[in-house]
């Protein structure tokens, strides 16, 4: 799930860069390469190709504010972390955590019952997914406000005043992501004794897997809100400059159009939300998989 949101939000990201016109040295390969992190390098490509061949993000535009300028930095570091999670997970599965162990005539009482290695990355793995959802966070944000969007309307609709436009889609994003400020607190640091003190040392892991979930849950909302104003926002654009898209803008735009349209009056929010969400979910790319 958390390797199928990230995608999205690559995406998400590339989107709004082409919207507010970014700079596109942030994602020069020189640069990112020397940060010496192969997972920033990565990002980076990825973006490049989202953004093949586009007309407005160029080398010559002003530098961007940090939540689209070092993108790739914090998505990098997410999607190594993402990576590490993914590995420890895998090692505990195919690792013996029974207790005791018997070897022959030998019973053997160790602490592979422990979950502190799976705790400590889910916990690792929290973190990441909320640095990743404030950054998207702030796109959105930058999206509704005309003099940080490069001039679009205020909130991304006409007669801002009357209409509210995607104002509460911000609210949304932005209390999605203090909700996962709460969750992101690590359960490993914590511990209770039981059994008289015998059990003096606990994992919560199961706290800190529960809660990682539940940040998944925030995040694809998250990401699906930048997404629909990014979407909105590439029309807008259009109409005044009339540029053509880059080839995967263009296609990953015409996917969300089939899903949701065009606002062009104040309507209700929650179900483009709840359809792209489910895009998010599952898998903004492809054919759908199960959640």
């Amino acid at each position: 799930r958390a390797e199928r949101v990230f995608q999205a939000a690559v995406w998400a990201a590339g989107l709004t860069m082409e919207v507010v016109q970014a700079q596109s040295k942030c994602i020069d390969p020189r640069g990112l390469d020397a940060r010496n992190h192969p997972e920033v390098s990565e990002v980076g490509t990825y973006l490049r190709t989202i953004l093949t061949g586009s007309h407005r993000v160029l080398s010559g535009n002003n530098p961007d504010a940090f939540s689209i300028r070092a993108g790739p930095s914090v998505m990098g570091a997410v999607w190594r972390t993402i990576r590490f999670a993914r590995t420890e997970v895998e090692r505990e599965l195919n690792g013996i955590s029974d207790n005791p162990l018997i070897f022959g005539e030998d019973s053997i009482e160790t602490g592979n019952f422990h979950g502190a290695t799976v705790g400590m990355a889910m916990d690792h793995l929290k973190t990441a997914l909320t640095q990743l959802a404030t950054l998207s966070e702030r796109r959105t944000f930058r999206l509704t406000h005309g003099k940080l969007s490069n001039n679009l309307p205020s909130f991304l609709v006409d007669g801002t005043g009357l209409n509210s436009g995607f104002m509460l889609a911000q609210y949304t994003a932005a209390a999605l992501a203090s909700e996962m400020k709460g969750l992101a607190h690590p359960a490993s640091v914590d511990t209770i004794p039981t059994v008289q003190h015998h059990e003096d040392h606990v994992s919560m892991a199961p706290i800190s897997a529960r809660h990682t979930l539940e940040i998944l849950e925030c995040l694809a909302d998250i990401v699906a809100i930048e997404l629909l104003l990014a979407a909105q926002a590439l029309d807008l654009r259009m109409q005044t400059d009339q540029l053509p898209f880059p080839k995967p803008i263009a296609n990953i735009h015409a996917q969300i159009r089939k899903k949701v349209r065009f606002w062009s009056d104040d309507q209700v929010l929650h179900p483009d939300v709840r359809i792209l969400g489910e895009k998010v979910r599952q898998g903004i790319m492809g054919d759908p998989s199960p959640w």
